[in-house]
């Protein structure tokens, strides 16, 4: 379990958070868990909450020693999410990016 930038008990990030920032922080904590003797690197699991099941899907579709990913109440797109919040404009204001609607598509390739 780790906290992405700014969120949780991790330090605050110098201005905005853009969402290529957090997929690093989540691809450095596969690296982390890959890196323990406890763990069989060439098997890599991850289960994402909500914003968190985004990033994991992101990470898997760069990772292939990721072999599972569970995610729950994860969004499929971010542009959805922000018209959700804002009706018409979101999709116009929030670019495209780390969509788990594109992520899962090289997935069917595995």
């Amino acid at each position: 379990m780790f906290d992405y930038r700014s969120y949780g008990r991790s330090d605050v990030s110098p201005g905005p958070l853009r969402r290529d920032a957090l997929l690093i922080d989540t691809l450095a904590a596969i690296d982390y868990a890959k890196s323990r003797p406890d763990v069989d690197p060439t098997r890599i699991g991850m289960y994402g909450y909500s914003l968190g099941g985004a990033f994991a899907l992101g990470a898997m579709a760069q990772r292939p020693e990721i072999k599972a990913t569970a995610t729950a109440a994860a969004f499929s797109s971010w542009a959805g999410i922000a018209n959700s919040h804002v009706p018409i404009l979101g999709w116009l204001l929030l670019p495209r990016g780390i969509d788990a609607t594109e992520n899962v598509k090289p997935l069917d390739a595995r």
